[in-house]
């Protein structure tokens, strides 16, 4: 089996200081950039992507996100 190397970036927008309990902790705020990757197609015996109810479903959710992305 191929293993995809996935590199992430992540970056913080907003760090606040809170009382918790009487400790203070930090709070990050931000979000992560994952840069693109190629998919490998994986095989498993017996299973059909273009049969799978979940392939299938998974397939169409991104088709539309995709779509609406692009309008």
């Amino acid at each position: 089996m191929n293993k995809t190397n996935v590199n992430h970036t992540f970056f913080i927008d907003k760090i606040e200081k809170l009382d918790f309990c009487g400790k203070e902790i930090y709070s990050l705020k931000g979000g992560r950039y994952t840069q693109p990757y190629d998919i490998v197609k994986l095989e498993y015996q017996g299973h059909k992507h273009f049969d799978c109810v979940s392939c299938k479903s998974n397939y169409a959710t991104v088709l539309k996100d995709v779509t609406n992305y692009h309008k």
